[in-house]
């Protein structure tokens, strides 16, 4: 087998190497892992980015023990308990958005950033656009747009929301939700 001399900056030289090391392997032999990986997955239509959000979206489904459903499924649950109880409805997603809140945090510092980091996870969610504006130093509004068709959908996002963005000190100041929309103010 013919070998081939690929250049790369000194950055990714010394990630290659570091890592190499850690999985005690060559560099030879890691270099053609991942290049090998990459373009299996060129040849089926996702680049280097789909690939990096599809491993920031599996490590956070696997730290949060989660289970991916299609929409629809979980539109219909929330529709029936929206009519049954509410509040407890409300309860749970605001308690799941606390718990995202802290995990995202660790990897997002500031909240203006979520907007920027959405697009590794609008990719795989009904979430089609995300926009974080800061009206002033101390408030934001969020707004989602989706292709989902359930008000009750929509109230269980807006309760994400709402514990996401008091983990970052935010507190609501008001909540508007539809089919396939939802628009959260907050203000610290």
């Amino acid at each position: 087998m013919g070998r081939t001399t690929i250049a790369v900056n000194d950055e990714v030289a010394a990630k290659l190497s570091e890592e190499s090391k850690k999985r005690n392997i060559t560099e030879y032999s890691l270099a053609n892992q991942l290049l090998e990986t990459e373009l299996r997955l060129l040849n089926s239509s996702m680049d280097a980015e789909d690939v990096e959000s599809s491993a920031i979206l599996s490590q956070f489904v696997k730290s949060m023990d989660g289970l991916p459903l299609p929409v629809e499924i979980i539109g219909e649950l929330t529709e029936y308990i929206y009519k049954k109880d509410k509040k407890w409805l409300e309860d749970v997603w605001y308690n799941l958005g606390k718990k995202l809140g802290a995990y995202v945090r660790t990897y997002v510092f500031d909240v203006k950033e979520l907007e920027s980091q959405a697009k590794h996870i609008i990719k795989f969610v009904p979430i089609k656009l995300v926009k974080v504006d800061t009206e002033n130093e101390k408030s934001l509004k969020i707004s989602l747009i989706g292709a989902w068709s359930f008000t009750s959908l929509s109230f269980c996002i807006a309760q994400v929301l709402k514990g996401i963005v008091e983990t970052y000190g935010y507190k609501l100041k008001n909540l508007e939700y539809g089919k396939g929309f939802v628009t959260v103010k907050a203000s610290i």
